[in-house]
C-alpha cells in the first residue's frame, strides 16, 4: 500500500506524534519522507536506518538483517533517532541544497535495492523508481546516475537468477539470452553519463 505520512510516523512504541509534516513541492510523498529521514544532525547509520524503517517500506526485522543487527538494537536505535528529533525540534523542511543529504539517501536506496534483491522482489521496482525521480532532482550527481546503473545492470539479470525448483543461479552458469538487453542498454548510457562528469564514486566503480 501507499505510504502516508501517517503510516510513515507509525511504530510499535507508539512514542511519534506527526513527526514528519511537510509542504514541499517535491511531488513523491515517499521521496520527501526519505530524504526528511537524512537530517544531517543524526549519524549515518542512524540516518539509514529510521530512514529504511519509515520511509522505505522494510520491517524492523528486515532493517536489522540489513545491518546485520539484533532486531531488538535496530528499534531501539530508531526510537532513539525519532525521540533526538522530536526533542530537538529539528526544523523537517527539505533544504534548497540538497548535497548534505544526498549521501545517506543514496545509501538508503541501495540498501532498499538490495534487501529486495535477496528477499523482496517488490523493493527492487520501488528503489530504482525513487532513484529515478532522485536522478531527475539532482541532474547534476554522478553518483546518483551511478547507482541508477547498478540497480538496473543488476535487475536486468532478474529472470535468470532463480530456476524453476526456487534456487539461485551463480553469475557464471545464468543464460544470458534471457538478460533484459533494453534494461541494460539503459544501464549502460546512465554509467556513460556519470563516468563523463569526472567525479567517480562507489557507485560508478
Amino acid at each position: 500500500p501507499e505510504l502516508t505520512a501517517h503510516h510513515a510516523t507509525a511504530d510499535d512504541t507508539n512514542e511519534e506524534g506527526d513527526l514528519i509534516m511537510d509542504a514541499s513541492s517535491l511531488g513523491d510523498e515517499r521521496l520527501r519522507l526519505l530524504l526528511l529521514c537524512c537530517h544531517p544532525a543524526l549519524d549515518r547509520d542512524t540516518q539509514v536506518a529510521l530512514t529504511l524503517r519509515l520511509a522505505g517500506g522494510l520491517t524492523a526485522a528486515e532493517v536489522a538483517a540489513a545491518y546485520l543487527l539484533p532486531e531488538a538494537t535496530l528499534t531501539q536505535r530508531v526510537v532513539r533517532a525519532k525521540r533526538k528529533i522530536r526533542e530537538a525540534g529539528m526544523p523537517l523542511s527539505i533544504p534548497a541544497n540538497l548535497d548534505e543529504r544526498v549521501d545517506a539517501l543514496l545509501r538508503v536506496l541501495y540498501l532498499i535495492f538490495n534487501e529486495g534483491y535477496v528477499t523482496r522482489v517488490d523493493l527492487i521496482t520501488e528503489a530504482i523508481r525513487l532513484t529515478r525521480q532522485v536522478v531527475d532532482e539532482l541532474p547534476a550527481s554522478a553518483e546518483a546516475e551511478g547507482l541508477l546503473a547498478l540497480q538496473l545492470h543488476h535487475h536486468a539479470r532478474s529472470a535468470t537468477r532463480i530456476d524453476g525448483l526456487g534456487e539461485l543461479v551463480l553469475l557464471e552458469h545464468q543464460d544470458r539470452t534471457g538478460w533484459n538487453l533494453d534494461v541494460i542498454t539503459e544501464a549502460n548510457a546512465w554509467l556513460r553519463s556519470a563516468m563523463t562528469r569526472m567525479s567517480p564514486g562507489p557507485y560508478q566503480v
